[in-house]
């Protein structure tokens, strides 16, 4: 079968039928969902903590990672012997999230701890040049907890312990073959921990640290009020999803459950943010992706994460509101400083279009959107995109989203192991890195080495069934949202749609396209292509000449009072 439009090959997911057949007897299923449900699990065992993902069957002891009791212990000494502490976070979702998770707890404890987040011209990680600022606004503590970075940090951690500083590192980055000499370090990448462990974020390790904490307190203090830790799951689900964690396992339940939890409303910061960003329907992890995620990076990729820390710890409506604001008028801010470096990158990466890899280089963009670029590029293209701005020094910040088959965290750390790189780390499909320009020939060569095993063969969309536009009904979406939450590791289902006329459409927003899709029997439904302008699928949507199948997500749209259901449409193909 030919590419699509997108330069895809479309792939029919076709379930074992026994498998089908025992789930429906096992969960009392229908067999469309049972048919779904059997592309997302190996077993029946599984079905009912898919279907209803609890964090009692979900959480494990704490003390199963390595250096968690450690851990727990040298900040339950410090709590009871009210030794300084302070905390380290990172300035994206979920270094902010897992900030405000301790922040939050400390503060139900009655203890106000104060915080440090470098800002970006610090560069990547606990650098020197974010410990000199540290020194500079606080006094020398005794205990960091710092999170969400650290484990690379060898240089920070070793001034730090020569200074007689505690430091306790909550991180999930890929650690290097060295480790850094801090009190504890407590990674789920680190060896002898679980494997199914290195799938969470900062924030869902720093919510086991506090249970295992919380368990200590209480025999530790006679005295103790033990804080609910179910109330902090919306930033545990937030820093998951914004941080594309695979939505399985642990982290399925941490979302699940933090939506509940955010539908209560009682982060009086989230509470704003949804106000302000006008959300009227149930929370979806949808709303934690594109809707908070971007207000709350916004800070942190123009300045300084810091308002997004104090939103999330706000004590008063009106603080609240003030931060909610700011964080808004940041977000409209970082947008239009993305338009400008996108419209600069976009030629640049139309040339590489025949590479295996993207290598986009500019001379002082804006630090705080090359992340953001590098991901709308990779999407673009289809390929892993690295983006590099460098200043009038020659020293270059980049950014790298990738695909299946890169594991750019991985790789980082190979190019910062050969010399090529001042500082970077990340994950699979993200990192963060910098290096000299003199250096940017031997990265660029060691990239394509790195990216010779995913050259030829086009992507895949896996089309999970097939259906009518009038199947698709809001009963029926109803019913597949029992799969929810979608994200990473738990994809929307995609439907193929065959022979569909595209009666109407046009431009919405800034880049993205609506239409009119309706099939031969005269049903007609609403549909959404984003980011689609400029692309080919955009042309022909634009175009609505003949018949094309698409292959689309299936969600529910109020408008005034009425429900109907819209396609996200993934892909097309001529009919």
């Amino acid at each position: 079968m030919e590419p699509s439009l997108t330069g895809k090959l479309w792939e029919l997911q076709e379930p074992d039928e026994h498998f089908v057949n025992a789930i429906m007897r096992h969960a009392n299923v229908a067999e469309i969902l049972a048919r779904l449900i059997a592309l997302r699990v190996s077993s029946v065992d599984e079905v009912q903590a898919f279907l209803t993902p609890t964090l009692r069957d979900s959480l494990p002891d704490p003390l199963v990672l390595q250096g968690m009791e450690n851990a727990i212990l040298r900040v339950v000494q410090a709590i009871t012997e009210e030794e300084s502490l302070l905390i380290w976070g990172d300035y994206d979702v979920d270094g902010i999230t897992a900030t405000a998770l301790l922040l939050q707890f400390f503060a139900k404890l009655g203890r106000r701890i104060p915080f440090y987040v470098p800002s970006r011209v610090h560069g990547y990680g606990a650098t020197q040049k974010a410990l000199a600022e540290v020194w500079i606004r606080t006094n020398i503590p005794k205990v960091i907890l710092m999170v969400d970075c650290g484990i690379t940090a060898h240089e920070t951690l070793a001034q730090l312990k020569d200074c007689g500083v505690d430091v306790i590192v909550l991180d999930h980055h890929s650690p290097g073959h060295i480790l850094p000499p801090a009190h504890t370090l407590v990674d789920p990448h680190l060896p002898g921990n679980p494997k199914e462990l290195q799938k969470i974020c900062a924030a869902g390790l720093v919510f086991l640290f506090l249970v295992g904490l919380n368990r200590v307190l209480r025999i530790a203090i006679a005295t103790y009020k033990e804080p609910d830790l179910r109330f902090f799951l919306d930033l545990v689900a937030l820093g998951t999803v914004c941080d594309v964690m695979p939505l399985v396992g642990l982290n399925r339940a941490y979302v699940a459950q933090g939506l509940k939890i955010l539908t209560k409303q009682q982060n009086l910061g989230l509470r704003a943010l949804s106000n302000i960003a006008n959300i009227k329907t149930s929370f979806l992890a949808y709303h934690l992706a594109f809707v908070f995620g971007p207000r709350l990076n916004a800070p942190g990729r123009l300045h300084n994460a810091d308002p997004s820390i104090h939103l999330l710890t706000a004590q008063t409506e009106e603080d609240a509101e003030f931060w909610a604001l700011e964080l808004d008028r940041l977000n409209q801010k970082r947008r239009i400083l993305e338009d400008e470096v996108l419209k600069e990158a976009l030629p640049l990466a139309e040339s590489q279009r025949d590479r295996p890899f993207l290598l986009i280089c500019g001379n002082n963009w804006s630090t705080g959107v090359l992340g953001i670029i590098a991901g709308r590029l990779k999407e673009h293209f289809g390929k892993p995109c690295c983006v590099i701005s460098f200043d009038e020094t020659g020293l270059g910040r980049g950014s790298g989203r990738s695909v299946p088959g890169l594991d750019l965290g991985a790789f980082i750390h190979q190019a910062k192991d050969a010399g090529l790189l001042e500082e970077g780390g990340g994950h699979a499909l993200a990192a963060g890195f910098s290096l000299q320009r003199t250096c940017l020939a031997d990265f660029e060569a060691l990239l394509i080495k790195a990216t010779q095993k995913i050259i030829g063969e086009p992507t895949s969309v896996m089309v999970d069934s097939i259906l009518s536009l009038s199947g698709a009904t809001p009963d029926f979406v109803q019913l597949i949202n029992r799969l929810a939450p979608f994200g990473r590791g738990n994809s929307a289902p995609l439907f193929l749609f065959s022979n569909v006329c595209i009666e109407y459409a046009k431009i919405i927003g800034r880049n993205h396209i609506s239409c009119i899709v309706s099939q031969n029997d005269g049903m007609r439904l609403p549909a959404v292509a984003f980011r689609s302008v400029g692309t080919a699928l955009g042309e022909i949507l634009l175009a609505h000449d003949g018949l094309y199948n698409i292959v689309g997500a299936l969600e529910m749209n109020t408008w005034k009072g009425k429900v109907t259901v819209q396609i996200y449409i993934e892909d097309a193909r001529r009919g």
